[in-house]
């Protein structure tokens, strides 16, 4: 359940409040929800950092990410994040912004396995007709990009101009915040 189902920072949220054998769970099992929310927490702290840095720099060239799922939607149920555990960073950006959005992520470090698809906007849109998204790691990092052109890959279930968005606060670097959107909670739903 805990590598399948990613459920053990969920569940330890539960066990930490208890006396350790109340309930009956050994303690060397008590220890892999433990490191497993510890991580969780860990994870999201690095996918916040990264979205900041990506949605700053897409900012400079005109871009607005949505971010799909993730943190901000964890920080908007519960108000917190390091409950979920992470292993990409989804991000929806216009379509006609795709090429442009690559050309960033690729100055960030990251690359995509399918480079056959973006070397021209023909390919790319091809791709996209086949595909929702572009997925590109960062080679340093190991960090996951899945860059979304839209919510789901059958484009009649919800179109990206049907989604209700609303500004998520990033906090501030220095004296720039970055903009990011998030579909609002109807939207997530």
């Amino acid at each position: 359940a805990m590598v399948r189902h990613r459920v053990g920072p969920i569940v330890w949220v539960s066990l930490r409040d208890l006396v350790p054998g109340a309930i009956g769970v050994p303690a060397n099992i008590r220890r892999k929800f433990e490191e497993a929310s510890l991580h969780a927490v860990r994870d999201a702290l690095i996918a916040k950092a990264e979205t900041i840095r990506i949605s700053r720099a897409f900012n400079d060239i005109g871009v607005e990410p949505v971010c799909l799922k993730g943190w901000p939607l964890e920080r908007q149920l519960t108000g917190s994040v390091g409950r979920r555990t992470l292993r990409d960073l989804d991000l929806l950006v216009n379509r006609d912004q795709m090429m442009a959005a690559i050309k960033v992520l690729d100055d960030l470090g990251y690359s995509s396995t399918d480079r056959k698809c973006l070397t021209s906007k023909r390919r790319l849109s091809f791709w996209l007709n086949l595909f929702k998204h572009v997925e590109l790691v960062n080679s340093r990092t190991g960090f996951v990009v899945e860059l979304h052109a839209r919510p789901f890959a059958n484009p009649m279930l919800l179109p990206s101009s049907a989604l209700q968005l609303e500004q998520f606060p990033l906090g501030t670097v220095g004296n720039e915040a970055g903009r990011l959107l998030v579909p609002d909670p109807v939207s997530n739903l």
